[in-house]
Order: structure tokens, then C-alpha cells, then sequence
């Protein structure tokens, strides 16, 4: 597998995904949404198209592909995602990335 990317490498690469994951689930996130991932999601994906959130969600597609969990903690972890999806939703980082990516492609 390959080493996960520093958060500057994640930007320039994913940078769609990165503004999910930094803007949306960000250290004020659960103020922001009430504690709600369907509000966080909703309000990313409110202002666009939806081939526009193909294109976050074949972002997710790559790095699922190209990573294996652990690796994909240490992204989530880089990019300061503050939801606990371990926790909170009883996720590994690859099956919230994989709800993500199916919340996106259904618009």
C-alpha cells in the first residue's frame, strides 16, 4: 500500500474531498450541525451539481481503491476530521467513506 499524503499532497490531489472533510467536519462541526452528519453532508451538498459531486465522490473512489484503513485513519486524521465515526456511528474510516461517497451519489 502506498504511505498516506501530508495534508498539502491531500489538497493538491484531493482537493474536493479535502474541503468535505476540513470544512465540514472540522473541530466546530458538531456546534455548526447540531452533532448531525446528514446536515453536515446536506450543506456540502447543497451548492452543487450533481456531476460536480461525481467528482467528490470519485475522489473517495481513489483513495479507497489506493488505501487500506489504517492508512485511510491517518487521511482523515491529516485533513482534522473531528467526527468520530468509530464511536458514533460504528464506522471503520473505509465504511464512512464508502456512506459518504453513497450519500454524494445520491445527491
Amino acid at each position: 500500500m502506498n504511505a498516506p499524503l501530508s495534508r498539502a499532497e491531500l489538497d493538491v490531489l484531493y482537493p474536493r474531498f479535502h474541503q468535505l472533510i476540513g470544512g465540514y467536519f472540522n473541530q466546530d462541526w458538531y456546534d455548526e450541525y447540531d452533532g448531525s452528519v446528514q446536515a453536515a453532508l446536506d450543506d456540502y451538498i447543497a451548492p452543487f451539481e450533481v456531476h460536480e459531486l461525481e467528482r467528490t465522490a470519485v475522489e473517495i473512489d481513489t483513495l479507497l481503491a489506493k488505501y487500506g484503513d489504517d492508512q485511510l485513519e491517518q487521511i482523515l486524521e491529516s485533513l482534522d476530521n473531528n467526527y468520530m465515526y468509530k464511536e458514533d456511528g460504528g464506522y471503520t474510516a473505509r465504511t464512512w467513506l464508502e456512506a459518504i461517497r453513497a450519500h454524494l451519489r445520491e445527491g
